[in-house]
């Protein structure tokens, strides 16, 4: 009789031990499906707002990439800063430019310029306006002073650069040589 208690406990545990392992596994699944459906609603929720924000954030994007300017070398960078102010000043009809960087005051991704140049006080204020296009140019000083005679004036601007250092460009694949003339060797056209 003792026997027979003992295989029916047995019988009984083993149940009860089967039936908690499939009980835990069930959990587990449900975990893993509520966590598999919480991720793909959050990736269709990425992808409406993605789809319905897409221009907007493509301008925040442009915005944040205009505020540096971007060179391969601070020396290229300094290079096309010049020709920029240098043309941007032409354009004002201003003369005597003079820009130089102050490269003991540079830090990471900033450094610090000074601008001078002398015109008309209409083309200088114009050049002023002008320059906000270059929102990577921060100005931190301006000083406006007249030139001996009461028409010109001398414009010093010291501000600060925001750069970001970029990879140089990929040189592009030279394309083969197109003829219209056949080779030697493919004999003449039918």
């Amino acid at each position: 009789m003792k026997s027979k208690l003992r295989i029916r406990w047995a019988i009984a545990g083993c149940i009860w031990l089967t039936a908690t392992g499939v009980t835990g596994w069930n959990l587990a699944k449900i975990e893993e499906v509520a966590a598999a459906r919480h991720a793909t609603e959050s990736m269709r929720r990425e992808i409406h707002f993605q789809r319905h924000n897409a221009e907007r954030l493509a301008q925040l994007v442009a915005d944040q990439e205009a505020l540096y300017l971007g060179v391969e070398s601070l020396d290229l960078g300094m290079v096309e800063l010049r020709e920029r102010v240098r043309g941007l000043a032409a354009a004002f009809g201003l003369e005597d430019l003079s820009l130089e960087a102050e490269m003991n005051q540079a830090v990471e991704g900033e450094m610090a310029c000074r601008l001078s140049l002398t015109g008309a006080f209409e083309n200088t204020v114009g050049f002023l306006t002008a320059l906000k296009e270059y929102p990577y140019l921060a100005p931190r000083q301006i000083v406006i002073g007249a030139v001996a005679d009461a028409q010109t004036v001398r414009l010093e601007i010291s501000f600060s650069v925001q750069y970001k250092l970029v990879a140089p460009a990929t040189p592009a694949v030279p394309l083969p040589k197109v003829t219209s003339q056949p080779l030697e060797l493919e004999g003449r056209p039918l």
